[in-house]
């Protein structure tokens, strides 16, 4: 069937078209790992973060317990703002954000009235980093309870206003 010079021609067309075609495939797959796994070394928070955080925090708990009162969160939130601290500068955002973050910080505390390190490291963590790192059905959850945070910090900024 068909001629062998055209055979020859067909062949060695499909062969370097094909060749080059996976070879360029196999580079970009390749390129896209590699921006990938870059980008993932390329964290939010560093650990300069996190030692700012510490300092900010042993600023305001002068009794090394661990906890601090939750009047204290704002004062926090805004010192770590002022050091250019993203556990800080997402928070203060906006208005609306801080108000629904102190609903959930409030919401969340285990002890009357006080905010535990870790706890609110956590929180405030999650905030920068977003939610995307949890477990799908976590992720979900925390979604639900942000809206939640968020519709209620809207209606404390309506209930201010008026």
């Amino acid at each position: 069937c068909g001629s062998a010079a055209g055979s020859f021609i067909y062949f060695d067309l499909f062969f370097l078209l094909g060749a080059n075609i996976l070879v360029n495939l196999f580079v970009a797959v390749l390129l896209e790992n590699f921006f990938n796994f870059q980008m993932q070394d390329t964290f939010v928070l560093s650990e300069d973060h996190l030692v700012s955080y510490q300092k900010r925090w042993a600023e305001l708990d002068t009794t090394n317990k661990g906890v601090i009162p939750v009047n204290k969160f704002r004062e926090l939130i805004e010192r770590l703002y002022r050091d250019r601290n993203p556990l800080g500068m997402t928070v203060l955002a906006s208005e609306f954000k801080f108000r629904a973050v102190r609903m959930e910080v409030i919401a969340n505390k285990p002890k009357g009235g006080e905010l535990v390190f870790c706890d609110l490291a956590i929180t405030l963590g999650l905030h920068v980093v977003g939610s995307h790192g949890l477990p799908y059905a976590d992720m979900l959850k925390r979604q639900e309870e942000l809206a939640q945070f968020a519709r209620l910090a809207a209606v404390s900024k309506l209930t201010h206003v008026y």
